[in-house]
C-alpha cells in the first residue's frame, strides 16, 4: 500500500543514490591506489612524508638533492606525470627526503626519540654529540615485547603483554630509604648497587648504603637484584669484581640478576677510556661467566651507545641485557629483559630522583 501516492518516485531516487555512491566509492579507491603507489616509490627513493611534524622546518630554496633519490620514477607532480623522482618534485607533493631530515636533525638538535619514529629501520643514538644512524643487524636476537600493550599512568608504564614488574635501582645517591613506603608505592623490585671500582685509582669499594638497602628492601618484601659499577681493564679485574659480589650477597635472597655496569665517566678521565670494544667485551664476559659459575644470572647494563659502539654485541648474546633508554617507547630492536626508562623518577620513601625500571619475565 502506498498512502502517499509517490512510491515510484522514491524507488527511482533510491536507485539513483546507489549509483552515485558506487561512483564515489570507485573514485576513492582509485585515489587511494595512486597515493599508495606514490608512497611506495618515494619510500624506495629515501623520501618521507612531509606533514605537520615538520612544520618548523620549511623547504629551503636551492637545497641539495638527496644523492640517494636519483632513482627514476613516474609520478604526478608539478611537472606532469613523467617528472623525475627528485627533491624539488617531491617537495611539491609534500614529501621530504630522508637525507634532508637528517640534516635538519643535525642543525637543530632534534632529539633521537623523535628520529627513531621516522627511521624504524635504524638504531639512532648520539655519540660525542653526533647523531648515529646504525643499521639493524639481522643476526642478533630480537626482543619479543609487544609495545602495543604498553600504556602510561603518569610517569609509570603499564604493560600487559607479558609478566612485567615495576622497580627501581638505588645507590648511596638516594641516601636513607624508607623501604616500607617504597613497597607501598607499588615498587616490586630493586636493583641495589653493591659497589664500584674507582675510575682513577682502580680500588674496589662497597656502596655505603648497600647493606641497609638490602636489609630494608628484603624486609619490605621487595624483590632484589644487585649491580656493580665496573672499571675493570682486564678480565682478571672483572673476575675480582664478580668475586666481591658473590662473597657479599650470600646473606640476602637474590631472586633477580646480577648486573655488570660500565659507563663513560662524564667530564673526567677514566682508566677505561682507551679500551677497545673487544677489550670491554672481554671484561664483560669474564664478569658474567664468573657470576654464572656461582649459580646466579648475569645481566649487562648499557644504553644503545655503549651496546653498539663500546661492546661487541654478537659476543654478548648468551647474557641478558638491561637497556637504559629514557623514551616513552623503547626504540631498540635487540633482546633485553629490563628497561631503565627514567632517571628522574619520584617514589614515596625516597628523597630526590631515582631511576625507574620495568622488568620482563624475571
Amino acid at each position: 500500500m502506498d498512502p502517499d501516492g509517490d512510491g515510484g518516485k522514491k524507488a527511482e531516487k533510491k536507485g539513483g543514490d546507489r549509483r552515485i555512491w558506487v561512483i564515489m566509492a570507485l573514485a576513492v579507491f582509485i585515489l587511494a591506489t595512486q597515493a599508495l603507489a606514490v608512497f611506495i616509490l618515494a619510500a624506495q627513493a629515501g623520501f618521507l612524508p612531509l606533514s605537520a611534524r615538520f612544520a618548523d622546518y620549511p623547504a629551503e630554496a636551492g637545497a641539495e638533492a638527496d644523492p640517494e633519490a636519483a632513482t627514476e620514477g613516474a609520478i604526478g607532480g608539478a611537472e606532469g606525470p613523467d617528472a623525475p623522482l627528485d627533491e624539488e618534485n617531491m617537495r611539491a607533493l609534500g614529501w621530504i627526503s630522508a637525507e634532508t631530515v637528517r640534516r635538519y636533525a643535525r642543525e637543530h638538535n632534534i632529539n633521537t626519540e623523535f628520529l627513531s619514529r621516522l627511521f624504524p629501520d635504524k638504531i639512532i643514538y648520539k655519540q660525542a654529540g653526533e647523531i648515529v644512524y646504525a643499521d639493524i643487524d639481522p643476526g642478533l636476537r630480537r626482543h619479543g615485547h609487544d609495545w602495543r600493550a604498553l600504556g602510561w599512568n603518569g610517569q609509570r608504564p603499564v604493560y600487559t603483554g607479558e609478566d612485567a614488574l615495576f622497580g627501581i635501582d638505588v645507590s648511596r645517591y638516594q641516601g636513607e630509604i624508607d623501604w616500607g613506603r617504597v613497597a607501598g608505592d607499588g615498587v616490586g623490585f630493586a636493583m641495589v648497587r653493591l659497589g664500584y671500582r674507582g675510575y682513577s685509582s682502580g680500588a674496589l669499594t662497597y656502596d655505603e648504603f648497600f647493606e641497609s638497602n638490602m636489609r630494608g628492601a628484603s624486609q619490605a618484601g621487595v624483590r632484589l637484584g644487585v649491580y656493580f659499577f665496573s672499571q675493570a681493564v682486564t678480565p682478571a679485574e672483572a673476575v675480582e669484581e664478580a668475586d666481591m659480589v658473590i662473597d657479599s650477597i650470600t646473606p640476602y635472597g637474590i631472586s633477580l640478576p646480577i648486573a655488570f655496569d660500565m659507563e663513560d665517566i662524564s667530564g673526567e678521565a677514566a682508566r677505561t677510556d682507551s679500551m677497545t670494544a673487544g677489550q670491554v667485551t672481554d671484561v664483560t664476559i669474564a664478569f658474567c661467566e664468573r657470576i654464572k659459575e656461582a649459580g646466579y644470572t648475569p645481566l649487562v647494563y648499557a644504553n644503545p651507545n655503549w651496546f653498539l659502539s663500546r661492546m661487541e654485541l654478537d659476543r654478548l648474546e648468551p647474557y641478558g641485557k638491561w637497556l637504559a633508554q629514557y623514551y616513552r617507547l623503547p626504540a631498540y630492536p635487540y633482546d633485553f629483559s629490563m628497561w631503565q626508562f627514567s632517571s628522574t623518577g619520584s617514589i614515596d620513601g625516597i628523597k630526590g630522583n631515582v631511576d625507574l625500571n620495568l622488568a620482563f619475565g624475571l
